[in-house]
């Protein structure tokens, strides 16, 4: 069961996939019990790009040489975790 699920940070972006444009994302913060993963509901066009899933911690993220999007995830991540929540959610460009 989820609990106190946070709807901190949004970012909208165009994104040229195969001819199709347009994504709106929204980022939530969720304290949970288990993480099990369900990928039964993946679009075909997600399907033929999904490859792996990996829980990843802020010091791991924030030491890899991966590219995370957005940009500067664990600084934005950092307060939040830490209790102080923004009044509205942030919008990143």
């Amino acid at each position: 069961m989820i609990k106190n699920v946070i709807d901190p940070v949004t970012r909208e972006q165009e994104m040229n996939w195969k001819g199709e444009l347009l994504s709106y994302e929204r980022y939530y913060i969720a304290n949970v019990k288990q993480s099990k993963i369900n990928l039964d509901n993946l679009t075909k066009q997600e399907q033929d790009v999904f490859r792996a899933h990996n829980w990843w911690s802020l010091d791991e993220i924030d030491k890899s040489d991966d590219t995370f999007i957005p940009a500067g995830f664990v600084q934005l991540l950092l307060p939040i975790l830490a209790g102080t929540l923004p009044s509205i959610p942030i919008c990143i460009k």
